[in-house]
């Protein structure tokens, strides 16, 4: 049996309307929450944050160089001077070495040129250290 509202005996006459006025202010809200939530991201991929991005994964004009234990410091200075280097600065106990080549050197191949000497244990590019933030 149904009454004069149309609701079924069971179902009280004051229930709330299925289409409340604020649904459509939740609806607006989450839409406005979307936009400036999205809005920092799309502003940085835009403002070519990429471009901060090296070109090499390491630091251009900069080898790092360890040489035999018992070979003499001018025999060192003589192989960094025929390579077209200098030396920086040492790295760490030990004889790593931090040597400068001018910047357009390709430092893959400074790295090979420098390893075929018997002297050297090894030779490889100063790679970058990249720090992650924590959230």
């Amino acid at each position: 049996m149904m009454s004069d509202n149309h609701f079924p005996i069971s179902m009280p006459a004051s229930r709330p309307c299925r289409y409340s006025p604020r649904k459509p202010r939740v609806f607006a809200l989450g839409w406005i929450i979307l936009l400036f939530g999205i809005f920092p991201i799309l502003s940085c991929a835009a403002s070519g944050t990429n471009s901060q991005i090296p070109k090499h994964p390491w630091v251009p004009g900069e080898l790092l160089v360890a040489f035999q234990d018992d070979i003499p410091e001018e025999r060192i200075a003589a192989i960094v001077l025929e390579e077209g280097g200098r030396i920086g600065r040492p790295v760490g106990k030990g004889s790593l070495l931090l040597i400068l080549l001018p910047e357009e050197t390709d430092i893959p191949e400074a790295a090979r040129r420098f390893s075929s000497h018997p002297e050297v244990r090894y030779a490889e590019p100063n790679y970058r250290a990249i720090l992650l933030e924590r959230e």
